[in-house]
């Protein structure tokens, strides 16, 4: 069903216009180092460890993106999954662990508190945070851990860009090339960003056009070689008003998961808010695969994108428990692009399908 001016909800970001002038409150720590993506972020980091402290295996949830698993092997370290989900304690045994070992351990969906931290503060395996989904949490501000990483595309309108910073003190050396492979993938979605942008004002651009740019450009990521992400990148960083926004963020997650919330059919998986999260979406399960999977169709028709946060893979079918949660949820965006009313939107069409 196409709406009568161009619009939708969810799927990459469009090009968003940075400040005249640098933000006063800096986006990352003074020592992070910028690589072109999360998953070259996190292979740095290993290679790191695995040259300096001998790393040999990473401990990685059960419930993760396929492109970390690969940013891993990638390092040629052992990829050793341990059962971890968003709505669960994970079960790590921390007193098998050795110093030629590192756990990555993930704030998965921004809904963990500081106090997750401390479940493996004491290992003699090194510590890897990765704070995508909220990197200005309060665990993120007061981490301790080795190193903390994120993607930064993911939660920011950037065409690319990764970070890496050591809490605990640990250097850790920039990328000395711009990547050409790298740079061109990156380039392909900055393109795909500002033709969207375009779309999303009412210029005449087939959706296609930008959808074409943005999945190939992701498509061509990799973990390694690593590169400096594009030059632009670090210039909208240090202009991107990034507290203003999270603050638009958790207002939005919570009005959309309240609204949600009257549709009896599904649950919302979000906890209550706390001053030291901010939930990245909203998450919701359906009753069965079948349901969620054609509760996904029936939106994308309607220029509604929810995400499958994350579709199974053979590292999370080591445990059960995981594939049955990737088999049911749906992830719903609530960032700073979407009023109420476009929220409004969403909630409807939800509740549309299910009186179907």
């Amino acid at each position: 069903m196409e709406t009568t001016a161009p619009w939708e909800h969810g799927s990459e970001f469009a090009w968003v216009p940075p400040l005249g002038n640098s933000y006063p409150k800096a986006a990352l720590p003074a020592n992070a180092v910028l690589y072109g993506n999360g998953r070259q972020a996190l292979a740095a980091t290993l290679l790191e460890g695995k040259k300096r402290r001998g790393w040999r295996r990473c401990y990685v949830p059960s419930y993760i993106c396929q492109s970390v698993v690969d940013a891993v092997h990638a390092a040629d370290l052992e990829c050793v999954p341990y059962p971890d989900l968003p709505v669960a304690q994970p079960d790590l045994d921390c007193n098998g662990l050795r110093p030629s070992d590192c756990v990555l351990i993930v704030n998965h969906f921004g809904w963990r508190s500081s106090q997750f931290s401390q479940l493996i503060r004491t290992t003699p395996a090194g510590i890897i945070e990765d704070h995508t989904h909220d990197p200005w949490s309060a665990w993120a501000s007061n981490s301790v851990a080795d190193f903390c990483i994120v993607s930064l595309r993911k939660i920011l309108p950037l065409p690319d860009g990764g970070a890496v910073w050591s809490p605990a003190g640990y250097s850790i050396d920039p990328p000395s090339v711009e990547e050409p492979d790298h740079q061109r993938a990156a380039l392909q979605k900055l393109v795909g960003m500002l033709i969207k942008d375009q779309y999303l004002q009412g210029i005449n651009t087939e959706k296609n056009l930008f959808r074409c740019f943005q999945t190939e450009g992701e498509s061509l990521f990799t973990p390694l070689p690593l590169s400096s992400p594009l030059k632009i990148t670090p210039y909208l960083l240090e202009r991107f008003p990034w507290d203003q926004w999270r603050n638009k963020r958790a207002a939005n997650v919570e009005y959309l998961a309240t609204r949600l919330r009257e549709i009896k059919h599904i649950d919302i998986l979000n906890p209550s808010p706390t001053t030291e999260t901010c939930s990245f979406g909203v998450v919701i399960r359906c009753p069965t695969e079948s349901v969620r999977d054609r509760l996904r169709q029936y939106l994308i028709e309607r220029n509604i994108y929810p995400a499958v946060l994350w579709p199974k893979h053979p590292h999370m079918m080591s445990d059960p428990r995981a594939t049955e949660f990737s088999k049911r949820i749906l992830f719903f965006h609530a960032d700073f692009r979407y009023s109420e009313a476009d929220l409004d939107r969403v909630v409807q069409a939800v509740h549309e399908f299910f009186r179907c």
